[in-house]
C-alpha cells in the first residue's frame, strides 16, 4: 500500500490499489498521494474526443491514466501522461463545461508545450491541485520533492549499484583548472577573496583571478566595486596551447558621468600580459544601444581608450526578448497544431455519440486549444511554417549566439585573451562563456566535461535558475525566460550537424531539458552557490548527474569518434543551417511520423461518430475485399472497443487504404475524401 494523504493534511493509509491496480511500476516508494479523481469523475479532451481518465496527484507529480484506444497509445512518448508539479506554468479553469455537470481545467506546462484540457467533476480534486501548485517554495523542504527523493536513494545506491556517483563531485575547481594547465602560468592564482560570498554574493567562494606585481588582492577587491553586483573579472578558461583566455565579469558602471576606476583598469592590464603579444578583447554580450541606455542607471561599457582594447558588440537580445521569442515558438506550434485539428474537425459537426468509453459530444463551445498528438508533416506541410519560424526570431537568436561564440573560440585558439560581460553576466555571458568553450575544447564535448561545463559556468557563477525557469510559485513572471533551454538548443544544433564529435547523444539533453522544472533534482533549484549553501542542496538533494551516470548507456552517443572529436575545427556556421529543434519541442506533438496512424485515426473517429448512421445503410458487397469490409465494419458496430483490440495491421490498412473511399453517408457527411 501507499501513503495517502488527505485533504486535511492528516496521513493514513489508503488501498489506492484498488482504484489503480499494482503501482508499483508507477510510484517512487514512499511517495505520497495528495488526491486521486476515478474515470468516472474525469474526461480527457483528446483528438476532438473525450476519454474517460483516472488521475492520480502525489507529492511530485500528476499522473493520467486516460482509456484510450490500444492503437493510440504506443504514439505517445512515455512519460507524456505525467506531468511533475514544479514543471506547471498554469492551472485555470476554463469558460466550457461538459454535459453542464464537468468543469473544464486545463493545465499548461513549461517548456515542453504540453497542454491537457480536462472535464472534471470532483472540485475536491481541482482544490487539492492548486494548493499543491501554489505551495511551491524552497524555504519548506517538504514542498519540494527533491528533498523526499535524497531520502528514498540514500545508502541504497552507493551499497547496490557500484557505478554510483555523487554528481555534486563531478566539478572541482581546482582539478578542472589545473586540467587547463593554470599552473603552468605565474599570473593566475586561486583565491579565497569571495569567502563566505561577502565580496559578491552570486559569484562561488574559490575563484582564479589575475595576479602580477601591480595588481595585488586588494585592488581585486576594490575593482569589484566598480562592476554590477560585484562581479569582478574572473577566469573561465585558459588554453595552455595558445596562452588565450576567457574571463568574465558584469557590465561596469561607468555611467553618464564616465566614472572611472583605476584598479578595474589594471587588471585589464594584467590579462594582456599573459599574451602580451596578442591583442585584448572585450565582448559586450548586448546590443549597443542597450549598452548605452544603461548608463542612464548607472552602468554602461569600457571606454577602450583607458583599457587598450578592442570591444565588441554582439548585439544578442536580453532576456525579454527571449522569453517573448519562446512564447511566439510555442504559439508557432500549437497554432499550427490546432489548424490541423479544425480542418480534421470542419466535417465533424453535429455529433452525438452515445459511447461512455469514448464520448463525443455536440458542443460549438467547445475550445480547441489543446495539445493533440498531431504529425509534425502537418505543421511542416504549411508553406508558411518555416518563414513564421524565422518571424519568431528564436533561430536568429541561436545564430548570434553560436556565431559569436564560434568568433569567440577563433581568437582564443590564435591566443588572444576575452572577457565577457552583459549587464549582470549570468544571462547571455554564461551562454557565450559556455558555447566558446564547446567549440574549443575537446574535453567539452564528452558527458563528464559537458557536466563540467554546465557546473563551472551555469550553476557555480550564479545563472539565476530559480528565476529564469520560476522555480517558486510567487516570483515575478518577467524574471523567466529560457535562457537556459537557449543554450542547450544551440549545443542540438551543433551535435545534429556534427554528431561524431559528441560522447553524449540527443538524449542527455532531452533529459536535462525535461528535468530543469521537475523539482526531482537539486541541481537547478538555486541562483548561486550561496542559495545552495544556505538550503543544503548538496547534503539534502541528488544531483541530475548522479542520475545520468546510472544510465550512462542510454545518454552516450554510438557514433562518437575521439579521433574526430580531437581535431574538430570550426570556423563558421550559415545560419540556413539552424533547425526547429524537433526533437524536444516537437517531442509531445508527434511521434509517428508516417501518416498512416493519422489517417487511420481520422478514419476511426468518423466511422465511430456515424456508426448509428451506417446501421441504417444497407449496402451490398460483392468482392472478397468488400465482405472484409463489412465484417469490420459491423464488428465495429456491434462492439467497437473490443473489435479495435483484435483488429491487425492488415485489416487496419484495408481500412486505410481501399474501401471506405467508396463509402459516402447522407446529408453531406462524407467518411473519406475519394480524392485521397
Amino acid at each position: 500500500m501507499f501513503m495517502f494523504k488527505n485533504p486535511n493534511n492528516s496521513s493514513s493509509l489508503f488501498p489506492v490499489e484498488n482504484f489503480f491496480g499494482d503501482i508499483n511500476n508507477i510510484l517512487y516508494n514512499s511517495e505520497v498521494i495528495i488526491s486521486w479523481a476515478d474515470e468516472n469523475m474525469c474526461f480527457l479532451y483528446l483528438f476532438n474526443n473525450y476519454y474517460k481518465c483516472k488521475l492520480l496527484l502525489t507529492e511530485y507529480r500528476l499522473i493520467l491514466i486516460p482509456k484510450l484506444p490500444e492503437f493510440m497509445i504506443n504514439e505517445f512518448e512515455s512519460d507524456y501522461f505525467t506531468i511533475p508539479i514544479y514543471s506547471f506554468y498554469k492551472i485555470e479553469k476554463g469558460t466550457n463545461n461538459l454535459d453542464k455537470i464537468f468543469f473544464e481545467i486545463i493545465i499548461e506546462s513549461k517548456n515542453d508545450f504540453r497542454i491537457f484540457k480536462l472535464f472534471l467533476n470532483n472540485i475536491q480534486f481541482y482544490n487539492n491541485l492548486k494548493e499543491i501548485f501554489l505551495q511551491r517554495n524552497l524555504s519548506s523542504n517538504f514542498n519540494v520533492f527533491a528533498f523526499k527523493y535524497k531520502l528514498i536513494l540514500e545508502n541504497k545506491d552507493a551499497k547496490e549499484n557500484e557505478n554510483f556517483i555523487d554528481g555534486y563531485k563531478i566539478y572541482n575547481i581546482e582539478k578542472e583548472f589545473l586540467r587547463q594547465g593554470v599552473n603552468e602560468n605565474e599570473f593566475i592564482r586561486l583565491l579565497n577573496i569571495n569567502k563566505d560570498f561577502k565580496l559578491c554574493e552570486t559569484y562561488p567562494e574559490l575563484t582564479y583571478n589575475i595576479v602580477t606585481e601591480d595588481i595585488t588582492i586588494n585592488d581585486i577587491m576594490n575593482a569589484s566595486n566598480y562592476r554590477m553586483k560585484n562581479r569582478f573579472q574572473t577566469l573561465c578558461y585558459y588554453d595552455k596551447k595558445s596562452k588565450g583566455s576567457i574571463w568574465r565579469s558584469s557590465q561596469n558602471k561607468i555611467g553618464i558621468t564616465g566614472a572611472r576606476n583605476l584598479n578595474d583598469e589594471k587588471i585589464f592590464k594584467g590579462i594582456k600580459k599573459l599574451n602580451e603579444n596578442k591583442e585584448l578583447y572585450i565582448f559586450d554580450a548586448r546590443p549597443y544601444l542597450s549598452a548605452l541606455a544603461n548608463r542612464i542607471k548607472g552602468g554602461g561599457f569600457e571606454n577602450i581608450n583607458n583599457y587598450n582594447c578592442k570591444l565588441i558588440f554582439c548585439e544578442i537580445d536580453n532576456i525579454h526578448d527571449v522569453r517573448n521569442s519562446f512564447n511566439k515558438l510555442k504559439n508557432l506550434i500549437l497554432l499550427n497544431e490546432i489548424k490541423n485539428i479544425n480542418n480534421t474537425n470542419n466535417n465533424n459537426n453535429n455529433i452525438n455519440d452515445n459511447n461512455k468509453d469514448n464520448i463525443n459530444l455536440n458542443n460549438n463551445n467547445i475550445n480547441l486549444y489543446n495539445n493533440s498528438n498531431t504529425e509534425h508533416i502537418t505543421i511542416f506541410n504549411n508553406y508558411n511554417f518555416f518563414s513564421e519560424f524565422e518571424n519568431t526570431f528564436w533561430p536568429k537568436f541561436i545564430f548570434q549566439l553560436i556565431t559569436k561564440s564560434i568568433q569567440i573560440s577563433k581568437l582564443i585558439k590564435n591566443g588572444n585573451s576575452v572577457l565577457i560581460h552583459c549587464s549582470d553576466g549570468w544571462d547571455r555571458a554564461s551562454q557565450l562563456t559556455a558555447l566558446s568553450q564547446l567549440f574549443i575544447d575537446p574535453y567539452y564535448r564528452t558527458i563528464e566535461g559537458f557536466i563540467v561545463l554546465i557546473e563551472k559556468e551555469f550553476i557555480s557563477f550564479g545563472h539565476n535558475f530559480r528565476f529564469r525557469l520560476g522555480i517558486e510559485y510567487n516570483l515575478n513572471e518577467n524574471e523567466m525566460s529560457p535562457v537556459f533551454l537557449q543554450f542547450l538548443d544551440c549545443v542540438s544544433q551543433i551535435l545534429f550537424i556534427y554528431p561524431t564529435i559528441f560522447e553524449f547523444n540527443m538524449n542527455l539533453l532531452i533529459f536535462i531539458v525535461y528535468h530543469l522544472t521537475s523539482g526531482k533534482y537539486g541541481t537547478f533549484l538555486c541562483n548561486n552557490e550561496k542559495e545552495r549553501k544556505f538550503y543544503k542542496i548538496k547534503e539534502k538533494t541528488v544531483s541530475i548527474w548522479t542520475d545520468v551516470y546510472k544510465s550512462i548507456d542510454k545518454f552516450t552517443n554510438n557514433y562518437y569518434n575521439k579521433e574526430l572529436n580531437d581535431n574538430f575545427n570550426i570556423n563558421f556556421l550559415p545560419f540556413f543551417k539552424i533547425r526547429l529543434w524537433e526533437e524536444c519541442y516537437l517531442r509531445y506533438i508527434y511521434k509517428n511520423s508516417d501518416k498512416k496512424f493519422f489517417n487511420f485515426l481520422e478514419q476511426f473517429n468518423q466511422l465511430n461518430e456515424r456508426k448509428n448512421f451506417m446501421e441504417k445503410l444497407k449496402i451490398n458487397f460483392n468482392n472478397k475485399d468488400n465482405n472484409k469490409i463489412k465484417e469490420i465494419i459491423q464488428k465495429i458496430i456491434k462492439n467497437h472497443k473490443e473489435v479495435l483490440d483484435d483488429l491487425n495491421q492488415e485489416e487496419k490498412e484495408l481500412i486505410i487504404k481501399k474501401d471506405l473511399k467508396k463509402f459516402k453517408s447522407m446529408n453531406d457527411l462524407t467518411i473519406i475524401n475519394e480524392n485521397e
